[in-house]
C-alpha cells in the first residue's frame, strides 16, 4: 500500500512569471542537487507557467475534522493540529486505542493507534489514535465530509463493540466513497 503525499493546489500565472520556480526551489530544495537535475527538470516542466497556491489546503481540512472530534467530547493531544495528522485521546472515553482501531477499522475507517503522552497502557495498546486527512482530500472530499467524517467516527467510538453500529457505519462510508 503506498502512502499518499499532500498534494498542490495550482493555477495558470503569467508565462514570464518566475514565481513558480522560486516556489519549486522553496519546496523542494532536497531535489535541487546535481545528481537529480532530470529529477528537478520535471518539477519545472510540470509547473511551468503555473503559481503554485494553497500548498496548505489539508490542514484546512484537518483543522475542521479535529473540530468536530473534540466538539464531540475526544480530547487533541497538543489541542489541535497544525498540519494533516492529529492525535487523539479516546482512553478518556474508555475505548483502548487498539479497541478504536480495531472497530473503524471494521467500519472502514483506517486509523493508527499511538500512544499519547504520559500513556497508562502499553504501546501496543496505546490509549490514543492517529488520524490524518490526505486519503480522504486524495478522494475530493472537503469540509462538509471532513464533519460527516468526524460524526462517523464519534459514532463508532460510542459503541465499538456493537457490530451493527459498525455495518450501518461501513454502509455510510462506502456511500461518501463513491460520491
Amino acid at each position: 500500500m503506498s502512502q499518499k503525499k499532500p498534494r498542490l493546489l495550482i493555477r495558470p500565472a503569467h508565462s514570464g512569471d518566475m514565481a513558480p520556480i522560486r516556489d519549486l526551489i522553496r519546496l523542494f530544495p532536497g531535489q535541487l542537487v546535481q545528481r537529480n537535475l532530470p529529477r528537478v527538470n520535471s518539477f519545472f516542466v510540470a509547473f511551468a507557467g503555473t503559481r503554485l497556491i494553497g500548498c496548505c489546503a489539508l490542514q484546512i481540512y484537518s483543522k475542521r475534522l479535529a473540530e468536530v472530534l473534540s466538539a464531540s467530547g475526544f480530547r487533541l493531544v497538543s489541542g489541535g493540529t497544525d498540519n494533516h495528522l492529529m492525535l487523539v485521546d479516546v482512553f478518556s472515553k474508555g475505548v483502548t486505542g487498539k479497541a478504536a482501531e480495531a472497530a473503524l477499522g471494521k467500519a472502514g475507517i483506517t486509523v493508527n493507534k499511538n500512544a499519547i503522552p504520559f500513556d497508562q497502557n502499553p504501546p501496543m495498546v496505546a490509549s490514543g489514535i492517529r488520524v490524518g486527512t490526505p486519503a480522504v482530500t486524495t478522494r475530493g472530499m472537503r469540509e462538509a465530509e471532513m464533519d460527516i467524517v468526524g460524526e462517523l467516527i464519534t459514532r463508532v467510538l460510542k459503541t465499538p463493540d456493537d457490530d451493527g453500529a459498525l455495518a450501518a457505519v461501513r454502509a455510510e462510508v462506502q456511500t461518501l466513497c463513491r460520491k
